[in-house]
This record gives C-alpha cells, structure tokens and sequence, in this order.
C-alpha cells in the first residue's frame, strides 16, 4: 500500500467532518427565515397580502418596517399583524394568530361588554396601539371587536391555548385604512416570552371585507380571493440565570491585632481552631518534630565526633 494513502484519507474525512459541521440547523443563530419573502408584481406595487410583525416597534411603528424574525427579551413583548397593499379600505376583518403556549403566555383583558378595542389582541382603531404608541395610518372609528358581545377577542381562540384571534367590523366608518403599497396594522398582540426556543408563528383563517362587507382576501383557508399570509419567527431567551450569593467574609481588625473573645480562648484551650488556622495539637506536634529533629541532628554530630567512646 502506498505510503501517502493514509494521509489521503485523513484529508477526506477531516473535509467531510467540516463540511457536516458547517451545515447545522436549528438553532437561533442559524436559522434562516422565509417567511416573509415579497415578490413585487412587475412595474406595480407588492402583492396585497397579510403578515407578521415580529418587532413592532423597531422602525417607524408596527408594520413599518415588518420584521419577519425577532430575538425578543424575556417577559413582556408584542408582534402585530399586518395587511399591506390593499385594494380596499376595510370595514370588517377575522384572524388568527397561531403561537407555542409552551414558549410565549398570553394574557387574556376582561372585557364583558362594548366595543373591546383595547383588547388582547389591541385593534387599531384609535389614536394608540399596544404600548401606547401614536400609530397612524390607523382603521378609523366606529369599530366592533366584540360583536353583539359574545365574541371578544381572545388569547385562547375556540378554547386552544395558543390561538389569539379577534373578529371586527364597522357599519358606519369613518374607513381610513389605507390602499395601495402601504403597510399598516390591524392589531397587536401582547405576549410574555417564558422559555427558549423558536416560536413559528403563522397566520390561520384570515377574512378581509371591504367598506360593502365583501370579501376581498382571505386565507388558511382561502375562499373566493386568496391572498398569501406570512408568519414569523420570534426568538424567546433562555431564563435569567439566578444570582449566586457571596460568601461571608470575616472582616480585617483595624488599628492593630484582633482580641479574641472569651469564647474563642476558651475553644483553644479544648484543641478547637483558633483565629489562626492552628490547633493546640499543632502547636504540639510542631514541638515535637523540632524536638525530633534536634535529638537526630545531635546525635548524627556525636557519632561524627565519637562522643560515646
């Protein structure tokens, strides 16, 4: 057997180990999102479409710029569901926002009667969104997400933990949403982040009608105008990691030695440690081993000399 073919062959399995590692998936750091990849329409605006927005508030407000992936902090945090592009203003809307119960908690708001605008989710029907934010463009006014207050919005949808959703019209407008290549908010979601891992959130059974109440987009599951709905992926991090206690330390004497207490003397007469590391058979044992040492030394002399003649 020729002598370079176990160097061959250590190259090329040291070349397929690196090329195996360089191809790992799955964490944070190395996943790749796809989830919001617009392809604009040829000499025209981007398709209309629905969204998530994984940071709302990174930009100029939800939606703007919409982030389809987002490392979150722990505890309380928001992503918004956007609509961009639309034909139509919108006078009535019903989405779902799917999430894992087990990464993100959600918190649902009371709200037994009226119009629910500041729910969770938060519809964008007023002048503020989510934290408190001005948001414009904005839906208008006269909204109900709590129609004939039965269907509120919800951070369980049907029952299920991890299925936010809300269902909201308007007969009478003001319908300021806006159309064209524009990208703007319907509402915002408030969760608290409370394990690592990767939250794939996607949208399900979005319904868009227009300021006639006729639809003009929907989908998972598309009806008569389907239209593409993109998720997102939000990050949670790993729980805090608890502080570790320092240690006790006994402090210094100042001005000179320290006087030990009564206690203390006492201990060291009974062979406990004292104040400097030794006991009382310490002090012992040293005596004896100097003494020890003296009678070998003395006598390796006396042989020397022959002091015993």
């Amino acid at each position: 057997m020729s002598r370079w073919l176990y160097p061959l062959l250590l190259v090329v399995v040291a070349t397929v180990i690196t090329v195996i590692t360089g191809l790992r998936f799955g964490s944070a750091g190395s996943h790749t999102s796809f989830a919001h990849i617009i392809m604009p329409t040829p000499g025209g605006p981007s398709l209309f479409h629905a969204s998530i927005d994984a940071d709302p508030w990174n930009g100029n407000g939800p939606c703007n710029p919409v982030d389809a992936a987002h490392a979150v902090p722990s505890g309380p945090h928001e992503v918004a569901v956007c609509i961009e592009s639309a034909p139509a203003s919108l006078a009535a809307f019903d989405f779902t926002v799917n999430f894992d119960p087990a990464l993100n908690s959600c918190t649902d708001v009371s709200c037994p009667s009226g119009d629910c605008l500041d729910d969770n989710p938060d519809a964008n029907a007023g002048l503020t969104l989510g934290s408190g934010v001005p948001t414009l463009p904005w839906l208008g006014g006269n909204w109900d997400c709590n129609p004939s207050d039965v269907v509120e919005p919800t951070c369980e949808k049907y029952g299920i933990p991890g299925k936010a959703g809300m269902a909201c019209w308007s007969l009478t407008g003001p319908y300021t949403s806006p159309t064209g290549d524009v990208s703007f908010p319907l509402a915002v979601l408030s969760l608290t982040a409370i394990a690592e891992g990767i939250d794939s959130m996607t949208l399900e059974n979005v319904v868009l009608g227009d300021t006639d109440i006729v639809e003009i987009g929907t989908c998972n599951p598309a009806m008569n105008v389907p239209i593409d709905c993109y998720g997102a992926e939000v990050y949670p991090p790993p729980p805090p990691t608890p502080t570790a206690t320092p240690t006790p330390t006994r402090p210094p004497g100042v001005g000179g030695t320290i006087k030990l207490p009564p206690s203390a003397v006492a201990a060291q007469s009974n062979g406990s440690p004292n104040y400097s590391g030794w006991t009382t058979q310490g002090y012992a044992a040293l005596a004896g081993g100097v003494a020890a040492a003296a009678i070998a030394i003395g006598g390796a002399w006396c042989v020397r000399r022959r002091c015993l003649r």
